[in-house]
């Protein structure tokens, strides 16, 4: 590439300019390539009452994590799952709150290109 523009450029600062673009973009490709290829990894679990029953309708949310993160919440299913996504490796806090129980966080580890990590939110009163 560099020998074709070398005979298409006519001042030496045009190749210095080419070339240095030419590292630009493959720079850009690789980092772009790094951070297309960390996909998301999914923080799933089920929330259980002291009687080690399913808890439906309990809000579960980020509390903490390495990087910024969505301040929303989900409510477990019927069967007391629920699903977060983790944009980031690293460790979360994940917060639990629901009426009757006494809020409950969990520290979840997600490594790097860990495509699922369990859970289990064990509520008291």
């Amino acid at each position: 590439m560099i020998t074709w523009l070398h005979g298409k450029l006519r001042n030496s600062w045009q190749l210095y300019i080419a070339g240095g673009c030419l590292a630009v973009a493959a720079c850009l490709s690789i980092f772009l390539g790094t951070i297309m290829s960390n996909k998301p990894s999914i923080i799933s679990g089920l929330v259980l009452n002291p009687k080690e029953q399913p808890v439906a309708d309990a809000r579960v949310y980020f509390v903490d994590g390495p990087v910024l993160l969505p301040d929303v919440a989900i409510l477990t299913n019927s069967n007391g799952r629920f699903s977060l996504t983790a944009p980031a490796a690293g460790t979360y806090q994940i917060g639990c709150t629901v009426e009757g129980f006494t809020p409950t966080t969990v520290t979840v580890n997600v490594t790097s290109g860990q495509q699922d990590t369990q859970v289990q939110i064990r509520l008291r009163r």
